[in-house]
């Protein structure tokens, strides 16, 4: 009587044969998974280069437009302020500097700093700037 041979692991409709289903299942999906990254690879890369020489375009012609302005006294006067307003800054300057000087003088003076007894206003004042 000849004995009936199992199949084996490798047989037909044995575990090997499931093994080996997901082998080949996961060697796909990593297959699809490397396409998908070398296609995002594959767009990234002229995405970047574009961006840097975006980039420096943007740089080399801010930089021209600034020496352009800078140079042309004609736009300078154009886009500054009118003469009258600058002498009026810096006359309005010079009152605040003398007024923060003369502060400092009654400040120092005790002369005048006792004077100042009973007028809270001013000593306040005084207070609050030294």
């Amino acid at each position: 009587m000849q004995q009936q041979r199992q199949p084996g692991p490798g047989g037909p409709g044995g575990p090997g044969q499931g093994g080996n289903v997901f082998v080949q299942e996961l060697r796909q999906r990593i297959d699809q998974y490397f396409s998908i990254v070398l296609r995002n690879v594959k767009d990234s890369i002229p995405k970047t280069i574009g961006f840097f020489m975006v980039r420096k375009s943007q740089d080399a012609l801010q930089f021209e437009l600034y020496n352009q302005v800078n140079t042309n006294k004609g736009l300078s006067s154009t886009l500054g302020e009118p003469a009258r307003i600058t002498e009026r800054r810096k006359a309005l300057s010079d009152v605040l500097s003398v007024l923060k000087n003369s502060l400092k003088v009654l400040q120092r003076d005790p002369d005048i700093s006792a004077n100042t007894v009973g007028d809270e206003e001013l000593e306040a004042a005084l207070r609050v700037q030294a």
